[in-house]
């Protein structure tokens, strides 16, 4: 009896007044919707936040690359780096779990180590504990297959690079300091050889064929770079062979900022230095190979051991605010596992974990600021609701 009176008495008066029930109920289901949707707006800004974060860092930063070094061996089919694009998708196995959810795409570059333009390096005279060059410009060379790299360079003359069977003899010389006596100064003693070795189409964009004075027809002999090069300090002089490249075509790279290119501008910029006393100019270039003569590569740089860099692209709309704590700790823990790696030793490098710190310190200013309005909004609500309270029960 007391219920069905109660709702009797309720009804009625919902009836002849409906307006403070009415106004009361809206302002509760306001108070309860605004409550109910702020974690998910904050949870769909934290995404978007993350997201545009990690897009808006460089390139080189917001994604993964893994180094290694060896020779692996080349592919029996109609690619022959097919080898090697297994490889890169395997080393994601080195990547923490919650890293490789984030991978979109994988790239690879094969790089040879660093030679020297034979012309370039002189006959020591006597008496000096150095080779010099002979006009003042050392012109270095790397050549480097890499996957997929036609659709992002505009040929300018000549042609790609193609699978060429051409071998041609190149002859040696090789200067070894020998020292006679304890305090007498030694001499330089040559040491020459022939070698016949395959003969490496390749294509340089414009700008390392101008600081590289080649042009397109050339052919040169380069020797291995002994002095700074640690790959051909493990590879005695006997083993090693020159490396003979004929340039086929010149190029230009469309976009160098696209992501394709990894913050890496040394395929179309050549590295350009000159040393302390002004002297002498180092030409640091890089030439591309085709990816079906990797095999003709690997002949050509024997036995000197070459340099695998995975490149893996991370995409932005996969990362979620949600597993940040997981993400960060992954990389952390990578970063320190591969803190110590030596030059030949495989190691993994992302800039991700900076980018992730500045976004949490923004994110926590954030929190700040929506609890602070949150609290606001409540002790609105609250009011509100008491005052309704108030004017119907004194009513």
């Amino acid at each position: 009896p007391g219920v069905l009176g109660g709702s009797g008495l309720f009804l009625r008066r919902l009836r002849l007044e409906p307006a403070p029930p009415l106004a009361m109920l809206v302002l509760v289901g306001s108070a309860c919707f605004l409550f109910a949707a702020l974690p998910r707006l904050a949870n769909s800004v934290a995404d978007r936040g993350l997201r545009y974060t990690v897009a808006e860092a460089p390139t080189g930063a917001r994604n993964v690359r893994v180094l290694d070094a060896g020779r692996i061996r080349a592919s029996a089919g109609v690619d022959p780096a097919a080898t090697v694009a297994d490889a890169a998708t395997r080393s994601q196995q080195a990547l923490p779990e919650s890293l490789r959810e984030v991978i979109a795409d994988s790239t690879f570059v094969v790089r040879s180590p660093r030679y020297i333009f034979q012309q370039d390096v002189a006959g020591p005279s006597s008496g000096a504990s150095t080779v010099g060059t002979q006009s003042g410009v050392s012109r270095y060379l790397t050549v480097r297959v890499q996957s997929e790299v036609r659709p992002h360079v505009r040929l300018v003359a000549g042609r790609m690079p193609l699978p060429s069977d051409e071998r041609v003899r190149a002859r040696v010389t090789h200067y070894v300091y020998s020292a006679s006596t304890f305090f007498a100064g030694g001499t330089f003693t040559p040491l020459s050889w022939t070698r016949t070795v395959p003969l490496l189409q390749v294509a340089l964009s414009t700008a390392n064929a101008r600081q590289l004075r080649l042009r397109i027809g050339d052919r040169t002999i380069l020797v291995p770079n002994q002095s700074d090069e640690v790959a051909f300090q493990r590879v005695s002089i006997r083993d090693q062979q020159p490396l003979a490249v004929e340039v086929v075509g010149l190029f230009a790279v469309k976009d160098p900022q696209a992501p394709y290119w990894f913050g890496d501008p040394t395929v179309g910029t050549p590295d350009v230095q000159r040393t302390q006393d002004l002297e002498s100019t180092l030409v640091y270039g890089q030439a591309l190979v085709s990816p079906n003569a990797y095999g003709a590569m690997l002949t050509a740089t024997r036995p000197a051991p070459l340099f695998y860099e995975y490149r893996h692209l991370v995409e932005s709309g996969r990362f979620d605010a949600g597993h940040l704590r997981s993400l960060s700790d992954g990389v952390a823990r990578m970063d320190s596992r591969y803190a110590a790696a030596g030059p030949l030793e495989r190691r993994v490098e992302t800039g991700l974990g900076p980018v992730l710190d500045r976004y949490r310190a923004a994110r926590s200013q954030a929190a700040t600021l929506l609890a602070v309005a949150a609290i606001g909004l409540l002790g609105c609500a609250l009011a509100n609701i008491g005052l309704l309270g108030a004017l119907s029960y004194d009513r």
